[in-house]
């Protein structure tokens, strides 16, 4: 078995699409990078430039990255319950929600347990003050409950919003049963309908409510079947990548969010259907890397506010620069190993391959 192999998700899972992992690298980046630029303006001193600023547009795109993720997963598990409904093959609701906690539920509680013991450790939480948050976090109610992110760990709100569609996405099954034009009319009302109510509950982000168009936009794509796109429109993934990044992430701005299904849609269908684009998304490194977003993702943001303290208290030279390469490659690396030690061992036939 070869290193990429190995670090890459278990091909025979039914996990292991190229081009969707090559995506998933092109919205992590822009998480990492926004939690690098703010951890070392926190505990180390100014980047040198303004997130106001034309590059500090680059390193404040992380809200869309987690927005770009969410497309991911509703494509993931509505292939699923798109495949089981043409087939006319029942839902097995236990093994689909079973699998599910399996594949995501012991990484998540390892990290977290350890994360919650270095903060007791440290003296930043009491034992029994922060024992809340954690049983909270680890059961994805922590934004329900405290209406705010858990200070374990700020970035798992994206999780719980994740679990929230994950509860409703069996819903799916029936839509798709139905007459494919009245289906993708169901999914475009439905877009708008979320839309709206993000619009009138303002930004409400730790809930399904502001998000629910972007789930249900990589949920309606299964029903397009195989298509094909000219390779003389391949420009389109990188330009409509790069506007989509630029935009503000307001997730109650009914233009903003109509922008955004817009761009998303290219950017989306670029990847399903453009083989020039499917080619380069499949490029090992991005695969390799993409494929181990959710435990980049776990790890990123206290791994970085750690190692920013760290730089802070021994003075290293080079600015802002040198320490964002040398970040990223210190995150790659412990992110690379947590993935191969605790999370692909977890990784069987996905939703997106078998639900019954």
């Amino acid at each position: 078995m070869s290193l990429i192999d190995r670090l890459r998700r278990p091909s025979g899972s039914g996990a292991f699409v190229a081009e969707i992992d090559g995506l998933r690298f092109f919205a992590i980046l822009p998480v990492v990078l926004d939690h690098a630029w703010w951890t070392y303006r926190a505990n180390v001193g100014d980047p040198g430039f303004a997130l106001e600023s034309p590059l500090g547009r680059v390193f404040s795109a992380g809200e869309l990255g987690v927005q770009l993720f969410f497309v991911i997963s509703g494509y993931v598990l509505g292939l699923g319950f798109f495949r089981a409904a043409k087939e006319r093959r029942g839902v097995g609701l236990g093994r689909y929600f079973v699998r599910r906690l399996r594949r995501l539920e012991p990484p998540f509680i390892l990290i977290m347990t350890i994360f919650f013991v270095l903060l007791v450790a440290s003296g930043r939480f009491g034992l029994f003050d922060g024992l809340g948050h954690y049983l909270a976090s680890i059961t994805y109610l922590h934004g329900l409950i405290y209406l705010e992110p858990s200070p374990i760990n700020t970035v798992t709100w994206s999780l719980e919003v994740e679990l929230q569609f994950y509860v409703l996405a069996p819903a799916l099954y029936a839509i798709y049963r139905l007459e494919p034009r009245l289906a993708q009319t169901l999914f475009a009302g439905g877009m708008l309908v979320f839309i709206a109510t993000a619009y009138l509950v303002g930004d409400f982000y730790l809930t399904l409510l502001s998000h629910g168009h972007l789930f249900l936009l990589g949920a309606a794509f299964p029903l397009l079947g195989r298509f094909e796109i000219p390779a003389r429109l391949a420009f389109v993934f990188p330009t409509a990548l790069l506007v989509y990044f630029l935009i503000e992430a307001d997730y109650a701005s009914v233009w903003g969010n109509l922008a955004k299904i817009v761009l998303l849609t290219a950017i989306f269908a670029t990847t399903l259907g453009c083989a020039p684009v499917r080619r380069f998304l499949s490029m090992p490194f991005l695969f390799v890397v993409g494929g181990a977003c959710y435990s980049i993702y776990l790890i990123h943001y206290p791994l970085l506010s750690a190692f920013s303290k760290i730089w802070a208290a021994t003075s290293f030279p080079g600015g802002f620069a040198v320490f964002l390469a040398v970040a990223v490659v210190v995150v790659l690396v412990v992110s690379m190993i947590f993935f191969v030690f605790a999370e692909r061992p977890f990784m069987t036939r996905s939703a997106a391959r078998k639900i019954a």
